[in-house]
């Protein structure tokens, strides 16, 4: 509870006096993706690490939490690039803003599928 606040705090304050409105809040979306990662990858390790008697392709929330570190690792990597090359060119731009939007439907995808096994147990 405490990680999100401050996570919380440190993107307002991002917003407030670092980064310009108008911009993309690269730095306040990275803080929050490390966040989210961060948990994600603890469930993960708590999947890996307990003796369940099922396979993880059959949990759903595994699937879920696929989904989760493509999508918000890939987006970290992106967010970094944005980062680092503030003036990037248009072409560029819209080729990593459509492959964000295919690791979008990755995820959405992975949804699916965990939804559907649940719906079959």
């Amino acid at each position: 509870m405490i990680i999100e606040v401050v996570g919380c705090a440190v993107c307002v304050l991002n917003t407030l006096f670092v980064q310009s409105i108008l911009l993309s809040p690269s730095y306040a979306r990275t803080i929050m993706e490390i966040i989210i990662l961060g948990y994600s990858l603890a469930y993960l390790y708590k999947l890996i690490v307990t003796d369940n008697k099922e396979s993880l392709w059959s949990i759903p929330m595994f699937w879920i939490n696929t989904g989760v570190l493509l999508l918000f690792g890939l987006v970290f990597f992106i967010n970094l690039g944005y980062n680092q090359v503030p003036n990037l060119s248009k072409p560029i731009r819209l080729f990593l803003n459509t492959f964000r939007q295919l690791f979008l439907v990755v995820h959405y995808l992975s949804l699916g599928v965990a939804l559907w096994i649940y719906r079959q147990k």
